[in-house]
């Protein structure tokens, strides 16, 4: 494997993501949240499924679609990866004839942490390892990145981080494209089997840890909004289980009488007599009739929630028309002025404490 060098910084997100798992359970016990299912590759394997080149193998099929099997698995030959914008060689893979038995010493390495016989690793190190490693030797002809990232979640997997905001860390590096590729700039220009990935784990930690602590920010906003829902309702004499739909009805929703009472669990009569109360207190409006009956939001829903205390920045918001759907930016401005009350009361995570590191 490569070489790598415990620092102060490495210490320090290991601590702030052992932190972070707590703070998930805690808040999956809460209440219902924003939780992102894990990547296709892993739930088609076995939660104890220890890495193996034929893991990695059914990990690249995974990504390449039907119109291109023939790509599947297949090792590409030796050539300068080329910066797609000014066509100049960014980095040299290794030789097509050192390829499979890199493949295989990488599957052992992963095997054998799998089975604790590197306890010096924890897992958020050993996926950053697995992952640049498999992007240095880049195999495949297409996918290379993605099945690294997908061995790189299969590691949090097996190390105990089994919780999606752990192993979604793909969706981070997506939408952070020019970070993803700074962090590779330690594997230099070509391919050393001892280069120092050092850099690249401290950025992958540091990833980790803002991926997840958005998840927690945006399951600890849902859940606070929620709540105030049900306030709202049991406030006004309705019942607070009624606060899912008028949440999906914020988000535009079509809320039907199947889908709530699947929500809840209760009779149709129960759905029936809860979704006609929004509906005479002007918080839902129905449309359609019959099986095809749906419920969107009501002219005094944002009303009524801008006029609480806690949302002084949602006063003034527009009502909107009778069935419309809510505009975009009201709806953005009611999920700031929660996270803003949140970060206010010091309940979300602090990215200054670590982005200073």
């Amino acid at each position: 494997m490569y070489e790598f060098t415990r620092t102060g910084k490495v210490d320090c997100c290991l601590q702030a993501l052992a932190g972070m798992r707590c703070r998930l359970e805690v808040a999956s016990a809460d209440g219902p949240g924003v939780a992102a299912k894990p990547p296709a590759p892993l739930q088609s394997l076995p939660p104890n499924a220890i890495p193996t080149v034929e893991h990695i193998l059914a990990i690249h099929r995974r990504f390449l679609s039907p119109a291109q099997p023939a790509w599947v698995g297949v090792r590409r030959h030796t050539w300068p990866l080329i910066d797609e914008t000014t066509l100049e060689p960014i980095y040299r893979p290794p030789e097509d004839r050192w390829v499979n038995g890199l493949l295989v010493e990488l599957a052992g390495w992963a095997h054998d942490w799998a089975r604790g016989l590197h306890p010096e690793f924890e897992a958020p190190v050993a996926a950053a390892l697995v992952h640049v490693r498999l992007a240095g030797i880049h195999p495949f002809y297409q996918a290379n990145g993605r099945t690294a990232r997908t061995l790189a979640a299969l590691a949090m997997l097996r190390g105990g981080y089994a919780r999606s905001e752990f192993t979604t860390l793909d969706r981070w590096w997506t939408s952070h494209h020019a970070e993803y590729l700074s962090a590779f700039r330690c594997l230099g220009r070509r391919w050393d089997p001892r280069r120092d990935v050092t850099a690249f784990v401290e950025d992958h930690l540091w990833a980790q840890w803002r991926h997840a602590a958005g998840c927690l920010s945006r399951r600890l906003v849902e859940q606070r909004l929620l709540q105030m829902l049900r306030d709202l309702l049991a406030g006004t004499g309705l019942e607070p289980r009624a606060a899912p739909a008028l949440r999906a009805a914020l988000d535009g929703m079509g809320v039907s009488n199947r889908w709530y009472r699947a929500q809840l669990g209760i009779s149709v009569a129960t759905a029936t007599n809860d979704l006609a109360a929004l509906e005479r207190a002007g918080w839902l409006t129905a449309h359609g009739a019959g099986r095809s009956r749906v419920y969107r939001q009501g002219p005094r829903l944002l009303p009524a929630l801008a006029g609480r205390d806690e949302m002084p920045s949602l006063s003034g918001v527009e009502t909107v028309d009778r069935g419309g759907p809510v505009p975009p930016q009201t709806l953005n401005t009611l999920i700031a002025a929660v996270h803003e009350r949140l970060q206010d009361e010091g309940l979300l995570p602090d990215l200054a404490r670590l982005s200073d590191l």
